[in-house]
């Protein structure tokens, strides 16, 4: 068990000794708000494209057509 615990402290160590070096780059607050901006903004562009596919499949459907039709031709494996 003692063994074990060394172990992992040395690879601890290991990843320490990175972060100090400055060979593990670390990013800024600014950095993180702006990828963070991003995620949201394509969260949001992706629910408003399934959205807008739901509406004009659940048309399709109303017409007639097998949703499995549709999202056969539409090339469409999984709507989540």
């Amino acid at each position: 068990m003692v063994d074990k615990l060394r172990i992992s402290n040395a690879g601890k160590a290991q990843k320490l000794a990175a972060f100090k070096s400055g060979q593990v780059k670390m990013f800024s607050k600014e950095e993180i708000a702006a990828v963070e901006k991003k995620w949201r903004y394509w969260g949001k562009m992706r629910k408003a494209r399934r959205d807008a596919y739901l509406e004009v499949e659940g048309l399709i459907v109303d017409s007639g057509k097998a949703k499995e039709d549709v999202r056969e031709i539409c090339g469409i494996e999984e709507v989540d």
